[in-house]
């Protein structure tokens, strides 16, 4: 591996190894931020009416050897009585030497002010959710590339830290909208990791505030028998001591088979998202981030796959 191909991917990381300080290690976001909400709020848990399975893998900055990877899996479903809700998660962050994974359970409670109708899921309910999980956090020594390898604040091998971890959210189903806000990382813990000098550095794991509002606008008239809307969709990332994130989406939908839409990154990204659903269950999504910075012919782009299986009705629901 080339050092100048790797420098500014590992630069943020030297930094954090001196010094003995303390450092923020941010989560990353999803192009489909409705349908991941879950890895972020425990409380959507059981909002479909059945049990539903997603996976989501997203590979960022393409041109750059050990650029970042992100894979996850989950499901969650409600149970008999409809308003107890589980689910768990496990998901892989990879970046050149670090790597940080873990796996979470969830719990919420959803209380149904209107059941509205039922196959169409035209409800308001309000729930609260909590998370409960493992995480690991790796550096492995021998992948870095450095001009001064003997560097005593630089780590000596490689390490793996274990933590647990917990999360928290609300979310508001009003029928053809929802807002939810959630604070990952709850516990804010320490990870701390030793030099060649015998300094430690700390990782604390800060907590994030996520906030979420988006719907579905409904473009069918009364003549027309298709089921046509735009659904709009933005979300507010806050880490304190980093500038927010926000990102924000419109998509057109026909019948809920297929979407097509444009979104927009305040990291300077233009998203091209799209997808398709098959016999009302089983969907899949792709997204393109588009880098619009200065940067973006030695960073590459960003690509995203969404893929879930919505059992509905099959198991408890509504």
């Amino acid at each position: 591996m080339k050092a100048r191909n790797f420098t500014f991917l590992i630069i943020g990381i030297l930094f954090m190894l001196n010094g003995g300080k303390t450092y923020a290690q941010q989560l990353p976001d999803f192009s489909f931020s409705k349908e991941s909400m879950f890895l972020y709020n425990p409380s959507v848990a059981g909002h479909a009416q059945g049990m539903y399975i997603f996976s989501t893998f997203r590979s960022q900055w393409g041109k750059i050897e050990g650029s970042p990877f992100t894979a996850n899996i989950g499901f969650h479903t409600p149970l008999k009585n409809k308003r107890i809700n589980l689910g768990a998660s496990v998901f892989n962050d990879f970046t050149g030497p670090t790597s940080y994974s873990g796996i979470s359970g969830s719990f919420s409670y959803r209380i149904i002010l209107d059941k509205g109708l039922w196959r169409q899921r035209a409800r308001k309910a309000l729930s609260f959710g909590i998370s409960l999980g493992v995480n690991s956090y790796r550096l492995n020594a021998g992948l870095f590339q450095l001009d001064q390898p003997d560097d005593p604040g630089i780590l000596a091998n490689t390490e793996s830290k274990m933590y647990p971890d917990a999360s928290f959210g609300v979310l508001y189903e009003g029928g053809k909208y929802y807002i939810a806000a959630a604070i990952p990382q709850l516990l804010q813990l320490s990870v701390p990791f030793e030099g060649r000098n015998g300094r430690t550095t700390n990782f604390t794991k800060m907590q994030h505030y996520h906030f979420g509002i988006g719907g579905k606008i409904s473009l069918r008239d009364n003549y027309s028998a298709r089921d046509i809307t735009l659904d709009p969709d933005i979300n507010i990332h806050y880490v304190v001591g980093a500038p927010p994130q926000v990102t924000g989406s419109l998509r057109y939908s026909l019948e809920s088979l297929l979407n097509v839409g444009l979104g927009y990154r305040s990291t300077s990204h233009l998203m091209v998202l799209g997808g398709f659903t098959i016999l009302d269950r089983f969907s899949i999504g792709y997204a393109y981030d588009m880098n619009l910075s200065n940067n973006r012919a030695a960073l590459g782009q960003i690509h995203e796959v969404h893929i879930s299986y919505d059992f509905r009705d099959n198991l408890f629901g509504y």
